[in-house]
């Protein structure tokens, strides 16, 4: 169940739906960062934490943990 900030509440279930793991909305994609040899992050992300990255005909979104590491703003270890 999700709560917002108005007051409404949000139930997901079934198979298939799962919550953003930054804020708990629905995700609509998952974290393509790679974690280690033909590995990826995939951390599920709602529209709103799903950051695209690289040209737009490419499908490559990342969390936004992964975009300050990508940038060199944190450390990766």
């Amino acid at each position: 169940m999700k709560t917002y900030s108005d007051g409404s509440t949000m139930f997901m279930c079934g198979s298939g739906v799962e919550p953003c793991s930054v804020c708990g909305d629905i995700a609509v994609s998952l974290c393509d960062y790679p974690v280690g040899p033909r590995k990826t992050c995939d951390q599920p992300l709602c529209e709103k934490h799903s950051i695209k990255q690289g040209a737009e005909w490419q499908d490559i979104h990342f969390c936004p943990t992964h975009v300050i590491i990508d940038k060199g703003m944190i450390n990766k270890e």
